[in-house]
């Protein structure tokens, strides 16, 4: 009986037509945040500013006019987040986009005063915990030009709701400012 382990060996090429061509489905509603405030996009500032804002001064829009825009005050915390539902039968995440970080911080400066950070949320109905981190920014990650990430989540969501959650937290002293444009969520998945 020492073989029967290697019977059976090609079964998992049987019913080939049954296995399914994947697509993949943009998650994000205006990714590109040019709808404006409110749209799409939920928005809270401990001092009460929009988040998604015309780009103004010398920060141009990566993409179209507006930008989710956080911090940029003395101890202000900001989100920026929209629930998604991922597609059951997912088999990839990608969530990718742009920032730049404008601070008046010291730029020689090795000390994070204040953070930026783009996370995957449970929604509030379910619990609101942080599921995975996403990137992880501060002042010592300044950059005057509009710098891509892109990230594939390693937590299986599918089927699942979450929130897509842009944040920041800046302390008493030296503004830190975090811009994100051309933000996208592209799952992987069986239609």
């Amino acid at each position: 009986g020492g073989g029967t382990g290697t019977t059976g060996g090609g079964t998992g090429t049987t019913g080939g037509g049954t296995a399914c061509v994947p697509v993949v489905t943009e998650l994000l509603i205006n990714g590109n945040l040019d709808n404006g405030p409110g749209a799409e996009w939920l928005e809270y500032s401990s001092k009460g500013y929009e988040v998604v804002v015309a780009a103004s001064g010398s920060v141009a829009a990566h993409s179209g006019t507006y930008v989710g825009l956080l911090g940029g005050d003395y101890n202000e915390n900001d989100e920026l987040y929209q629930t998604i539902t991922v597609p059951a039968g997912t088999t990839q995440l990608v969530i990718s986009g742009y920032y730049l970080i404008v601070t008046d911080e010291n730029a020689t400066s090795t000390i994070a005063y204040d953070h930026g950070s783009l996370d995957v949320y449970d929604t509030i109905a379910a619990g609101g915990g942080l599921i995975e981190s996403e990137l992880s920014l501060s002042n010592v990650d300044h950059v005057s030009t509009w710098t891509h990430f892109s990230q594939t989540v390693s937590v299986n969501l599918s089927g699942e709701s979450v929130d897509l959650t842009m944040s920041s937290d800046n302390d008493n002293s030296q503004k830190t400012w975090f811009f994100f444009d051309s933000l996208s969520v592209k799952a992987t998945h069986c239609p």
